[in-house]
């Protein structure tokens, strides 16, 4: 929108100097009318047109915008973010910490063959005590009060959106999801009808391997927000068309999730470039899209949408540094008053712009036919302005 001004002050300006010229030299020359009559109208003419009104209606919107979302808790990182935010027509979540709380919790663990399920634990904990994800913070909590001493892990590497593992008393010990044990070629038990039952109560579950064999899994849980199905009602107040769930989790668990939710749609089993993709592919049957993620491995998503939300309190620097806006909190209903915000704010620059244009051709014509004076110009311009400052302030109180 400021482009467009910027681009119409430029013709607009020599047009307005040339017409000026026009009115204080054709009659005379032409007509023999009185020089002074002229040149004072050409002179209204000039104060009238000056485009000061018209040039600050953009910014003086965009900046009281930006500082009401910024005293809200909504970082937005320009006003080219808060224009497109105007625009959007789906938004798409991750699942763990932004739909849900983040705050992962061991529920059960399901040992198999001769293996128990302290074996599983004490495994799973010495490898996850050397990594970073809420997984493995659960694991690691759920392991202290059943194991005094955690053996030492050597060689850790972690591979995001799949898993971890390490040398544990002379075996190689493997954590992660299916995706992972599928890529190692360890196979998991089939049928697995307590794996498929903890599925279903939308529990996420993470595989344990030593030496090339199923130990068994450990079950974790993480609870919708209490404000989650409120804020997606409202984002479809907010003439939002579609509200979509991505996840890494299986699809058993997903589903499970996105029918508590009531999202429009959900894609499960997702590594990092996967999301990506399927950001781009929404956005080609949608229309402008909002993505809302919390962790690294949203970051490549966060990118590749029209505008990326990054939950502030829990996100990564990833996240935030990709991001375009940033909740300063987990209040996931921010995202309803953010696009509020931006839809009040463009109504408000093309209100300002209209109030600047319509008032100029009022007094042009007024000008041209000598009905208007100078200090009746100066009146004009500096109101214009005036109103069109005033109506942007009211963006201070947007709620």
């Amino acid at each position: 929108m400021q482009s467009f001004v910027d681009r119409f002050a430029r013709i607009y300006t020599p047009v307005v100097l040339v017409l000026a010229v026009m009115v204080a030299a054709v009659p005379p020359l032409v007509a023999g009318a009185a020089v002074a009559t002229w040149v004072y109208r050409a002179l209204v003419l000039l104060v009238i047109a000056c485009p000061c009104a018209l040039v600050i209606s953009t910014p003086v919107s965009i900046v009281a915008a930006l500082s009401s979302a910024a005293r809200h808790g909504v970082l937005i990182k320009g006003g080219a973010y808060l224009e497109r935010l105007a625009s959007i027509r789906m938004v798409a979540f991750d699942k763990t910490g932004t739909l849900t709380k983040g705050q992962l919790t061991v529920t059960d663990v399901a040992a198999v063959g001769r293996a128990t399920a302290l074996d599983v634990i004490r495994l799973a904990a010495a490898v996850e005590a050397r990594s970073a994800h809420p997984v493995a913070a659960a694991i690691s909590r759920h392991a202290q009060a059943l194991v005094t001493d955690l053996p030492v892990v050597r060689h850790f590497a972690s591979l995001p959106g799949m898993g971890a593992e390490g040398e544990v008393e002379g075996r190689r010990v493997a954590i992660g999801n299916e995706r992972y044990f599928e890529s190692l070629r360890v196979a998991l038990p089939a049928p697995w009808p307590q794996a498929d039952r903890l599925r279903g109560e939308g529990k996420s579950l993470v595989f344990v391997a030593a030496g090339g064999t199923t130990l068994g899994a450990i079950a974790v849980a993480d609870r919708p927000r209490e404000t989650a199905r409120e804020t997606i009602e409202l984002l479809r107040s907010q003439h939002v068309k579609s509200v979509a769930m991505l996840t890494g989790d299986h699809e058993q668990t997903a589903a499970a999730i996105a029918r508590e939710l009531n999202v429009d749609e959900y894609h499960a089993a997702l590594l990092p470039e996967r999301k990506r993709a399927m950001v781009e592919s929404m956005r080609a049957r949608h229309g402008a899209l909002m993505m809302v993620g919390d962790g690294v491995n949203d970051a490549p998503a966060l990118a590749a949408a029209d505008v990326g939300v990054a939950m502030g309190a829990a996100g990564s620097d990833a996240a935030l540094e990709t991001a375009d806006v940033a909740l300063m909190s987990d209040e996931l209903l921010k995202l309803p008053y953010a696009l509020r915000l931006s839809r009040a704010t463009m109504r408000n620059v093309r209100t300002n712009v209209a109030i600047s244009l319509c008032l100029k051709a009022a007094f042009l014509a007024l000008a041209i036919a000598g009905m208007a004076t100078l200090w009746m110009a100066v009146l004009a311009d500096m109101g214009a302005t005036v109103v069109v400052v005033a109506n942007a302030l009211r963006l201070l109180r947007a709620r």
